[in-house]
């Protein structure tokens, strides 16, 4: 049976593959020359950081300027990462890989809050009104197995609920879903150098 390649042979490979790079590179082109930001979504565990950190390794290979964005807390989300965004879009013109956004931010406070459940409809359409828009987003997601491997302290009925949780944001914003595995920088990026229809 062969072996998974490691992280590092994937992405290689992806970046040695001309015809993803320069598919990048078009959709770039096709938003304008403005600045693309990305929206990674996941639970804990699921591979958003090293997605993001090779997404912005992939970008830089590919002579655009990239950078991963990491923006924890809930209020910096509200108040800063939209002014970030919109400098990203009209002003700095790179690509911004967030590993982390408001949209996790919803699905832990409503996880941590089953109780105020029914208001997340409320929020999430408030989000889409008011926030500005990521150019695409992309939602991990990850087996409990993986999940546990990564973070130990995730017990199965935490993972189950939060994945409830981070459902109807899934489903209301259109986030694309992808399986972590080992092969998916080569998933994402070809979605991501995919035309604008």
């Amino acid at each position: 049976m062969d072996s998974e390649p490691s992280l590092e042979a994937v992405f290689r490979e992806v970046l040695e593959d001309r015809a993803l790079r320069a598919g990048l590179r078009r959709r770039l082109d096709e938003i304008g020359g403005r600045g693309m930001n990305l929206c990674l979504m996941g639970i804990d565990g699921s591979g958003k950081t090293t997605l993001a950190e090779q997404l912005a390794r992939l970008y830089e290979g590919a002579g655009i300027h990239a950078r991963r964005r990491h923006i924890y807390s809930l209020h910096h989300n509200i108040l800063l990462t939209p002014f970030i965004l919109l400098l990203n879009r009209y002003l700095w013109r790179r690509v911004l890989v967030f590993d982390r956004t408001i949209f996790d931010n919803i699905a832990v406070f409503f996880f941590q809050r089953p109780a105020m459940r029914r208001l997340q409809p409320l929020v999430l359409h408030a989000v889409r009104l008011f926030y500005p828009r990521f150019d695409a987003y992309i939602y991990l997601q990850a087996t409990l197995e993986q999940t546990m491997e990564r973070r130990p302290e995730v017990s199965p009925q935490h993972y189950l609920a939060l994945g409830r949780s981070y459902q109807p944001i899934v489903e209301a914003c259109g986030f694309r879903v992808f399986q972590s595995q080992p092969r998916l920088l080569r998933l994402v990026a070809h979605s991501l150098a995919e035309p604008l229809a």
